[in-house]
This record gives C-alpha cells, structure tokens and sequence, in this order.
C-alpha cells in the first residue's frame, strides 16, 4: 500500500489554492473552516507571511514586529490562531539565523516545522518530568495521546 502524500497535488495547484485562499482572507471575506473574518490585525501578520514561501524565505518576529508594530506574544497568538482557527499551513523555524515564520509548500518544509515542534515538546516534557515526576508525566502524556486521537 502507497502512504498517502501530505501535499497530493502538485506544488503549483497547492501554491494557487492556498494564496487564493489567502487573499479572501486578508480582504475581509470569510474562511476557514468556520467561515469566519480575520481582524485587522490578523489580516496584517497574514499578509506578512504570505510571500514567505517556504522554511528558507521565514519572515522573523522582529521584521514582523518592526513592520506591524505588535509585540512578539500578538504575533505568536495571531499565528496560532491563523493555524488552528483557519487551518492555515503557517511553519516555523526556530533557527537563530534563518528562523521565522513561513508557508508550509513542500515535505521537506513539514519536516523544518516537525523538528521544531518536536524541539518544543521535548524540553516541555523534560522540564514537566524534573518538576512533576516520570509518573505524572507519564499520566499526562497518556492524556494528551488520547486528545490527539480525538
């Protein structure tokens, strides 16, 4: 049996759909899952990230900051909101030169923001278990396997 591609159409389709998408949504129409608007300020760190397509085109925060006069925690939860709220492919790089935010195009995109994400669940867990205990991280991590699942 084939694994199925997390990008099954070709690199061009999936660029075409996704700024289309994108252009709805900084122009005030609905979108998302949920058929929503974003905010201004939402619109504004959208339209940052639009053009950075892929990991070696990230936009850093203190570009975005500089340009968009919003503090990094604004922008972080702008982010995850345009991720989780509009299911929008936005990576991040947490590399001290390259590193900022961009649009997932490619596999090997998905693989920068795996390993990022990865990065920051290890030392979470690390610092729960020296606080908490291997048991209750255990616990924990049984719970959040279980919410994943969902």
């Amino acid at each position: 049996m084939t694994p199925q591609s997390l990008f099954p159409e070709s690199q061009t389709e999936r660029v075409e759909a996704l700024d289309q998408e994108i252009v709805r949504l900084i122009h005030g129409q609905p979108g998302g899952p949920f058929e929503q608007c974003l905010s201004s300020d939402e619109q504004a760190v959208l339209s940052a990230i639009r053009f950075r397509r892929g990991a070696k085109n990230a936009v850093t925060i203190r570009e975005m900051r500089s340009r968009l006069q919003l503090s990094d925690r604004e922008i972080k939860g702008i982010v995850r909101a345009l991720r989780i709220s509009w299911h929008l492919p936005i990576g991040s790089s947490k590399d001290s030169v390259d590193g900022g935010y961009f649009l997932i195009l490619s596999a090997e995109d998905q693989e920068v923001f795996d390993a990022n994400f990865l990065d920051q669940i290890r030392a979470q867990v690390q610092a729960h278990r020296c606080v908490s205990g291997p048991a209750r991280t255990r616990e924990l991590l049984g719970q959040l396997s279980l919410e994943v699942a969902k």
